[in-house]
Order: structure tokens, then C-alpha cells, then sequence
């Protein structure tokens, strides 16, 4: 493993990660302004419609990274040009039939949602446009699963931020002359299509061994692919209900009005999601090469270590949203959401551990065994489904929240890792100890330190808010220097902030 490599991609992935946030965090209030909250709402079911058709790609996308680094690990050229083709050839297909669905959608589109009082014909057009992008860019992104099997997230990451500066800015302009949710669509669609462009560009340039032809399309090599695809196909269909089918089922049985405020609390959680996955998710073809190397003590050696500084930057995350959220939504979008902070602190709940999980879903993917997470998430995306629509005629948007939190809470929780311990002979308290103790004992005192500091002065500006949580970040770091850092970690520290000291001079 590359340490060096490794850290400049989690540090890179939280780049572009912090920088998409911090935009969305001032384009959203934005956008709802310049649309309304009835075409936000759309807006974001758009999205969510589209997203569902992520599952189309049958789990393929994952299988490259997957397959790419196994031939990377075994110095086989030919293996990862074969791999390439044979996938492109198969998303081709799926691309044609992700036409055919948004069309479908199109015009089915007023017998789903309460739409009437929109204007429908843009609202269409919005839908076709953003379906039409998707199906465009979706050949290109294997180009970007390529990239995470070479450990290049830091090219990939380049590419997202130029594409996010220009897609910011587009809006922003597009926007405040008036354009509408057509629009907006143009603009994502668009800028989507390019950034997967670049990928590619950035995969043939650096890496000439990766090209896509005929000549190298492996009908037996595509059945494995497509075997380990379906698990992964699987997962992704759980994960979609899991994740997002919350937001359709307000749309459904309650309005697009209700969507908006419902999304809010949604995206809190979501960005904490992403955050803590593009910190996890560089560990994969790592975990997969050492799988293939035979090295099982390492990957449990990794496990833990990745686990403890996982939920080291989880555990404060969970906290500071629940202690405070609602100031933070009431300063971002206004009072007309304060009621996305109950749906917020309910949809955190399985988040308290339920972050930190998602290092347990790569060491399953590294070792070939997604069969067993897909038969997990399966069970917790049914439960989800069915209580949704129950509970969301009884208790509204705060039932399709509990019915999103329970489920989550028992399969990341304590199944999932529970069974990875199993699968690693790992004690499940050794697991515990050293992965979450210290993490817990650290976020305790940041939190005591924030609810001090909002009793006494509440955040009603900006600058009191932005003040509390830096100071509170300062501590967290202050004190998890001695708490969660061991002393060989701080002295190697040291030693490479010497180095670059002396480097510089």
C-alpha cells in the first residue's frame, strides 16, 4: 500500500468534498429562492427518478474497480484492457435502455407527483434533459472507476473540482436572469457529461496500457464480472430504496412542498454520508490486492486502525449536527424548514455508528464477499420500503424518517459488524475498544464544550455560529492529539512537519 498515495487521495477526496458542500451550503437557499419551494421540490425528485437508474449498470461499475486492481496487483496488462472493453460494450446497452425509461417517466410523470399548479411542459423537458445526460455520461464513468483501481483519486478529484466551478457559476449567472429549472437542468447535465469526459482523457493520457477495443471484449471474463456485478447490482438497488426512496415517498403520498423541507434534513445527513465514505472508499483496491496477496493479518490490521479514525471524524460530525443542527438550518434556509431538524436528529440516529460501518462494507467488497452485504442491505431496504408507506399515512414526513432510521440502525449497527469480525476471527470487544473508545471518550468533550457555549450564547448570525464551531473543532483537535493519536502516531507526525520544515528552508 502507498501510504503517501493513500493520504494525498483522502485528502483530496475531502477537498472536493468540503468545497461541494461549502457550495451547496450557498446554492441551495439560492436555488430555492430563484425556483420556489414547489420546483425545488421537483428538482430534487428529478434527481431522485434519475438516481434510480443508477442501478441499471448492474453493479459493473464497482466490478471494474474491483477487477482492475486485482490485474494491477497481478502485473496483467492485458487482463485490465480486457476488463475495460467488455464492460464499455454492456453500459452501451445500458445507456439505450436508460433512453427509453426517462421518456417513460416523462410521461408518466403527472399520474406520480402533484404537479398541477407547475408548469409540467418544463418540468418534462427538465426530466428528459437530465435523463439524457445520464445515459450520455454513463459509458464514460468507467473511466472513473479505472482511476480509483490505479488509487488516482487526486486526478479524479481535479476533474470534479474544475467541473464544480464551472457548474457553479453557470447557475449562479443562469439564475439571476430569470432562467427556470430547464435551465438548471442544462447545466448539471451538461457539466456531468464533460467532467466524465476529462476522466477519460485523464485515463488515456497517463495510463496508455488502458485502451477500449473489440479486439480485447472477454465473454467469459464479462460473466465474472456480471457475477460479481449482480451482488454489487444488488447493493446498489438496496441502497437507492435505503437512501433515497424516503424523499419519492413524500413526493407520492405527501407534496413536492414537503419534499423541500424534507430534503434539507436529508442532504445533512447525506453530506456526513459522503464525507465519511470518500475517506473509506480509497481502501478498496488496497484491501483487494492485499486479498489476492493472501495478507488476511493486514486487512484485519487495517480494519481496526481505519475503523478508530473513521469514527474519529464521524462521532464529532453526528454530534455537532444534532447539537446544532436546527441553528445551523434556521441560518441557512430560513424558519419555513425548522421542522427538517426533527426529521434531521431522527435520520442521525443510526449514523452514530452507522458512518464508521462503512470501512466494514470495503473490507467486504476486498475480500470477493459482497454476496453477504447485498443479502444484508436487501433485508434493510425491504423493511424500509414496506414501513415508508405505512408509516408515512400515520406520522407524515417524521414516519418515512423512522422508517429509514430503524432498519439502518440494525444492519449497520450491529450486524454488519459483527459479521465482518466473524470473517476476520476478530474479537468483536478488541473491535470495539480499540475502534470506538477513544473516539467516544474525544467527541464527549467537544460535545460538552458546544452545549456550554449554546446555552450561553445561541447562534443567531453567521459569525456566532461559524465562531462556535471553529472553537470547538480547535478543541476537538487540541485534545484528540494526546486522546486518539498513540505516541509513535504524534512523534511520526513530528518527524514529517520536521522534514518539510527543514525541505522548505
Amino acid at each position: 500500500m502507498d501510504i503517501k498515495q493513500l493520504i494525498k487521495n483522502i485528502f483530496s477526496n475531502w477537498g472536493i468534498y468540503a468545497l461541494s458542500m461549502i457550495v451547496s451550503i450557498f446554492l441551495t437557499p439560492f436555488i430555492i429562492g430563484s425556483l420556489g419551494k414547489g420546483y425545488y421540490g421537483i428538482w430534487v425528485l428529478i434527481n431522485s427518478l434519475v438516481g434510480y437508474m443508477n442501478i441499471l449498470d448492474f453493479g459493473v461499475r464497482p466490478a471494474v474497480n474491483r477487477y482492475v486492481a486485482k490485474y494491477i496487483g497481478l502485473d496483467d496488462n492485458d487482463g485490465i484492457r480486457r476488463v475495460i472493453s467488455s464492460s464499455s460494450i454492456i453500459l452501451l446497452g445500458v445507456a439505450c435502455i436508460v433512453v427509453v425509461i426517462t421518456f417513460i417517466f416523462a410521461h408518466f410523470l403527472p399520474l406520480i407527483f402533484n404537479i398541477h399548479e407547475l408548469d409540467f411542459h418544463a418540468i418534462k423537458l427538465s426530466l428528459i434533459v437530465v435523463g439524457l445526460g445520464f445515459a450520455i455520461s454513463l459509458p464514460l464513468q468507467i473511466s472513473g472507476a479505472v482511476l480509483g483501481a490505479y488509487e488516482r483519486y487526486d486526478i479524479q478529484n481535479l476533474n470534479k473540482f474544475l467541473m464544480l466551478i464551472a457548474r457553479t457559476l453557470l447557475i449562479v449567472y443562469f439564475l439571476k436572469n430569470n432562467k427556470g429549472i430547464l435551465c438548471l437542468s442544462l447545466i448539471v447535465s451538461i457539466t456531468g457529461i464533460v467532467q466524465y469526459l476529462l476522466d477519460y482523457i485523464s485515463v488515456s493520457t497517463i495510463f496508455h496500457k488502458v485502451t477500449i477495443s473489440l479486439g480485447y471484449f472477454d465473454p467469459d471474463l464479462l460473466k465474472k464480472i456480471l457475477s460479481f456485478g449482480f451482488f454489487s447490482f444488488i447493493i446498489q438497488v438496496s441502497l437507492q430504496i435505503t437512501y433515497y426512496i424516503d424523499v419519492t415517498v413524500v413526493g407520492v403520498f405527501l407534496s413536492t412542498s414537503a419534499v423541500a423541507v424534507y430534503s434539507i434534513s436529508a442532504s445533512l445527513v447525506e453530506y456526513s454520508r459522503q464525507l465519511v465514505g470518500n475517506m473509506t472508499r480509497v481502501f478498496t483496491p488496497s484491501l483487494t490486492k492485499l486479498f489476492y496477496k493472501k495478507r488476511v493479518d493486514k486487512i484485519s490490521e487495517y480494519y481496526v486502525v481505519a475503523t478508530h479514525y473513521t469514527s474519529a471524524i464521524s462521532f464529532p460530525l453526528v454530534a455537532g449536527l444534532a447539537i446544532l443542527g436546527d441553528e445551523f438550518i434556521l441560518l441557512w434556509v430560513g424558519d419555513g424548514f425548522s421542522s427538517s431538524y426533527s426529521i434531521m436528529l431522527i435520520l442521525l440516529i443510526p449514523q452514530i455508528v452507522g458512518l464508521s460501518q462503512q470501512m466494514s462494507a470495503q473490507v467486504m467488497f476486498g475480500f470477493g464477499r459482497n454476496d453477504v452485504l447485498a443479502y444484508l442491505e436487501m433485508v434493510s431496504a425491504f423493511f424500509n420500503l414496506c414501513l415508508s408507506i405505512v408509516l408515512v399515512k400515520l406520522l407524515g414526513m417524521i414516519g418515512v424518517a423512522l422508517a429509514t432510521a430503524v432498519p439502518l440502525l440494525i444492519t449497520h449497527t450491529f450486524l454488519l459488524p459483527y459479521i465482518v469480525c466473524r470473517r476476520l476471527d476478530l474479537s468483536i470487544s478488541k473491535y470495539i475498544k480499540d475502534g470506538y473508545f477513544k473516539s467516544i471518550l474525544n467527541t464527549s468533550i467537544m460535545a460538552l464544550y458546544i452545549l456550554c457555549v449554546k446555552s450561553i450564547w445561541p447562534s443567531d448570525s453567521w459569525i456566532v455560529f461559524l465562531s462556535t464551531v471553529t472553537t470547538a473543532v480547535l478543541l476537538y483537535g487540541s485534545t484528540g492529539w494526546f486522546i486518539l493519536l498513540d505516541v509513535r502516531t504524534r512523534e511520526k507526525i513530528l518527524r514529517y512537519v520536521n522534514g518539510l520544515s527543514q525541505y522548505n528552508v
